[in-house]
C-alpha cells in the first residue's frame, strides 16, 4: 500500500507543476499593448524593444552584435563608425561602409573599460574615442585611410 500512495504522490506533484508551468507560460504570451510581437525585428521591418516600443526607423537597417552608444559619420560620407558600450555580443567599434550598406569592421577593440563617444576630425583621417580604463579617463586616437575605413594604429592619451 504504501507504494501506491508513493505513486499518487508523485503523479499529484506532476499534475501540480504542469499546472503552474502552463499558467505562467500563458501569463508570458499575454498580449501587451502592441500585440503579441516578441522582441526584435518584426516581419514589416520594424523592431519591438524589451521595454514595449515598436520602433519603425527610416532607411535601411545595418545588425551588428552590441549596444551602440555613440555614432560619427567619417566627413566624406562614406564609413560610419558605432562606439559599443560593451554588452549584448559587442565590444569596441563597428565600422559601416555606407555605400554598400555593409559592416567592414566588428568588435575593434579600444582596450577600454568604458567608452564614451567618438568624434571625426575635420579631414577624416582621424577618429577620436573617449573612454576609461582602471578609473582613468582617456582619449584613444585611431589613425587610418578614409576610403577604406581601415585603422592603421591607435594611440592612448590621457
Amino acid at each position: 500500500m504504501g507504494k501506491f500512495k508513493k505513486k499518487k504522490k508523485l503523479i499529484a506533484g506532476l499534475a501540480l507543476s504542469t499546472v503552474f508551468i502552463g499558467s505562467f507560460s500563458a501569463y508570458a504570451a499575454k498580449d501587451g499593448a502592441f500585440g503579441s510581437n516578441l522582441v526584435g525585428l518584426q516581419p514589416n521591418g520594424s523592431v519591438q524593444t524589451a521595454d514595449n516600443h515598436l520602433l519603425t526607423p527610416a532607411g535601411k537597417q545595418i545588425e551588428f552584435p552590441g549596444n551602440p552608444i555613440s555614432i560619427a559619420v567619417n566627413p566624406n560620407g562614406k564609413t560610419a563608425v558605432a562606439l559599443d558600450g560593451g554588452g549584448y555580443g559587442g565590444e569596441g567599434l563597428n565600422i559601416v561602409d555606407l555605400t554598400s550598406g555593409k559592416l567592414i569592421g566588428t568588435n575593434v577593440s579600444l582596450s577600454l573599460d568604458n567608452t564614451w563617444g567618438l568624434a571625426y576630425s575635420p579631414d577624416g583621417n582621424t577618429l577620436y574615442a573617449t573612454g576609461s580604463k582602471g578609473g582613468i579617463g582617456k582619449i584613444v586616437t585611431l589613425v587610418g585611410t578614409q576610403e577604406a575605413g581601415h585603422i592603421s594604429s591607435v594611440f592612448f592619451a590621457g
